[in-house]
């Protein structure tokens, strides 16, 4: 069981290590991650780090901000607790009109996808994001 967590574990961590250089490899491979959403785990663990070093990418080209944009989504979507606080941050960074109107969508559900649409609301809210245009 080890070799096949480190199997999946370790290329993740290396592109997670390489993310703030800006390597194209290491932004794909990490956007496919989270994209695909695995369960397994210490996945959580490693999406919240994945998503924490996007925070602090300082350059993104727009496919990727649209790419991360859909994770936020998805994560509002299909909530995981312990997932809300990276999420969160990570929306500040990409956020704008269209994924506003995205998450408002999503809060208008019932459920738990309902209130952590409104809970990134929120957080986003009180950070005072300025709307990219």
């Amino acid at each position: 069981m080890r070799a096949e967590h480190a199997a999946l574990f370790v290329p993740l961590e290396r592109a997670c290590d390489a993310l703030p250089s800006g390597d194209q490899a290491a932004v794909e491979q990490l956007l496919v991650l989270l994209e695909a959403d695995p369960w397994c785990f210490g996945s959580g663990y490693l999406k919240a780090r994945v998503m924490e070093a996007f925070v602090r990418l300082p350059d993104r080209d727009p496919r990727t901000v649209r790419r991360l944009q859909d994770v936020v989504v998805h994560r509002a979507a299909w909530p995981q607790r312990w997932l809300l606080r990276p999420t969160a941050r990570l929306a500040v960074t990409v956020w704008d009109d269209t994924l506003r109107a995205r998450i408002e969508a999503v809060a208008t559900d019932d459920g738990t996808a309902g209130t952590a649409a409104r809970m990134l609301l929120d957080a986003v809210a009180r950070r005072q994001v300025p709307v990219r245009s």
